[in-house]
């Protein structure tokens, strides 16, 4: 699912399209016509430092997905690939309405991967709070959603470690979805990942800025909600840095 909003969403005069088997550059203007010879693009929806995700239509069961290749073909190694595999077990692992949905993790003959999920019609948090300003009581429905989201995640026991904005979409239906796994880890491997720093600045909790990653649990995630919630209520980050 989108990392971050992409100005090329909307944009009417895309590149010409070019095929690719799995692994199209996000650093090129191109837009790839199929991934692995299965989905076609039809729209880049966001890309971040790790991913780029496009809306395909998957030609063999004739249904819109996303997909979620890495951002730089330089960056398909080991890494990545283990990387892409853990988000798509960790999702595997939940079966929750408000947690987005993998579909299938793919490995390709050129070296490249790709996670396939539900494709999530609607907008980010924000954007869809921007266009409601005034209904508080909507906002604070949608906060208490993402946490009855998070506690399912949490129970599963994992934390997201990236709670922000852009991995909230509010659906068209008024219903939240958490997406971008990527950094999500589950809790009794966080002790394996001391002095690692993950997530975004602004939302991350004390112990994340300070890389005790083995310190983190459910309440980071919360910690990354009330960071949200008052931002949208004051219009400004509760810290600076």
């Amino acid at each position: 699912m989108p990392p971050e909003p992409d100005p090329a969403q909307n944009d009417s005069k895309r590149a010409d399209p070019t095929t690719v088997n799995s692994w199209p550059d996000a650093a090129l203007t191109a837009i790839p016509e199929l991934i692995d010879q299965r989905y076609r693009v039809q729209v880049r929806l966001g890309c971040g430092a790790f991913g780029t995700v496009y809306r395909c239509l998957d030609e063999t069961l004739q249904r819109i997905v996303a997909v979620k290749v890495p951002s730089q073909r330089a960056c398909v190694s080991a890494a990545t690939r283990s990387s892409f595999l853990a988000e798509a077990r960790v999702l595997a692992g939940l079966d929750h309405p408000q947690v987005v949905h993998v579909r299938d993790y793919r490995e390709t003959p050129d070296g490249g991967c790709y996670v396939v999920f539900d494709f999530i019609d609607g907008t980010p948090f924000f954007e869809h709070m921007r266009s409601q300003a005034k209904d508080r009581k909507n906002l604070l429905k949608l906060i208490a959603d993402v946490a009855q989201a998070l506690h399912a995640v949490h129970v599963g026991n994992l934390v997201h470690r990236d709670i922000k904005p852009a991995n909230i979409m509010v659906r068209v239906d008024g219903g939240v979805c958490l997406v971008d796994f990527g950094l999500a880890l589950a809790d009794d491997v966080q002790r394996d990942h001391a002095g690692e720093f993950a997530g975004t600045p602004a939302y991350m909790a004390p112990e994340q800025v300070r890389g005790e990653a083995h310190l983190l649990d459910g309440r980071t995630d919360i910690w990354a909600l009330g960071v949200i919630l008052y931002e949208f209520l004051t219009g400004q980050l509760p810290f600076r840095g």
